[in-house]
């Protein structure tokens, strides 16, 4: 009696082929579900640090509005901090007895602003204390992920007339502060913010 040999279980060459191209497909699709994730994240995260910018800006340009020159106190500003006093919004709003006063109803309605940027973490920080006060507090972080940023100074020359900038200042209120923020994207594309503030008390 004879037997026949079972040929050895296993995959053809076709079969084979189908395999990897099967799997080859899947990958490729795999990777494209994923690149297109990616690409939303980065438009998304790009587009919320612009919005951000933006809205960081306006509240800079509405706190420049409302600043003022005070005595033996100047604006202070570099490339990367500003310092200046503005009236106290918040203190005109509510009667004497609703806040804590130092009994000069004038200081009270003073309050310092400070707008800092931390290049080695990406972002701005803004402080708001009594002119009283010597706590500065912890700020609050106004935007974030920012990639660079810079304060230029206009002053006007008292005898030409002409307005100049400069990369910091320390004195009266200049007559203009410009705000510079720059994002890169994924593909390393600076978008430049820049706008020039008017400072209705400045010189």
């Amino acid at each position: 009696m004879t037997y026949r040999k079972k040929p050895d279980a296993g995959l053809t060459l076709i079969e084979l082929l189908l395999a990897m191209a099967l799997s080859i497909s899947i990958g490729v699709s795999v990777y494209k579900a994923f690149s297109s994730g990616v690409e939303i994240w980065e438009w998304n995260r790009t587009a919320r640090v612009s919005g951000d910018a933006s809205i960081f800006i306006e509240r800079i340009a509405d706190d420049l509005r409302n600043s003022m020159n005070y005595t033996s106190v100047p604006f202070e500003g570099s490339g990367s901090r500003i310092s200046f006093f503005v009236h106290n919004t918040g203190y005109l709003f509510h009667a004497p007895d609703n806040i804590s006063s130092s009994g000069d109803e004038e200081a009270d309605a003073i309050c310092k602003i400070e707008y800092d940027f931390d290049p080695s973490k990406n972002r701005f920080t803004r402080r708001q204390y009594d002119h009283n006060s010597v706590d500065k507090g912890k700020g609050r972080v106004t935007v974030q992920n920012i990639d660079a940023a810079r304060f230029i100074f206009y002053l006007q020359d008292p005898e030409k007339g002409d307005v100049m900038p400069v990369s910091a200042w320390n004195g009266v209120l200049p007559r203009a502060v410009a705000v510079e923020i720059t994002i890169k994207d994924k593909y390393g594309k600076e978008r430049l913010f820049t706008k020039i503030l008017d400072i209705p008390d400045g010189i």
